[in-house]
């Protein structure tokens, strides 16, 4: 079973061993681990409950990945680090992509529910305008009532 990353600490220490393979959900971005034996394997994220495959690891760490200029590799490690790396990049692109459909779908639900509150709140002020008016014409006549109360007869 995966380990929930940020529910299994131990006075702020992770409890991941060096066999475990770290990774984030593809659906929710939830960081897992779990023992590299699980690689290929389908596990059930804890977090949406969404089936995840447990990606394959590189044999170069995210840093390396970054930093290609600084590593001194043999032409097929060379071709194997940019084959990990362009294989990372597409995972990247696929759940980038699959976030910006999931972000243009809440706009676009985001921008009808804020049409409809300011339509909401734009009859609202019109009839807090109407109120106040029959307030003031209320006041009115509540004046004139006291003004001729007060005028001696």
């Amino acid at each position: 079973m995966a380990k929930d990353i940020q529910q299994d600490t131990v006075e702020g220490e992770l409890d991941i061993r060096d066999t475990d393979v770290v990774f984030q959900c593809e659906h929710c971005g939830k960081s897992l681990a779990i023992d590299r034996q699980g690689i290929g394997m389908s596990i059930v994220c804890p977090d949406c409950g969404q089936d995840v495959v447990v990606p394959e690891v590189s044999e170069y760490s995210a840093e390396e990945i970054e930093n290609a200029e600084g590593l001194e590799l043999t032409p097929d490690q060379r071709i194997e680090y940019l084959s990990n790396a362009l294989q990372a990049s597409h995972e990247d692109i696929r759940r980038l992509s699959g976030h910006l459909t999931e972000v243009s779908k809440r706009r676009q639900v985001l921008e009808t529910l804020r049409t409809h509150h300011i339509h909401r709140m734009e009859r609202v002020a019109e009839e807090m305008m109407a109120m106040q008016s029959a307030i003031d014409r209320v006041l009115a006549v509540l004046q004139d009532s006291a003004d001729e109360d007060e005028q001696p007869e």
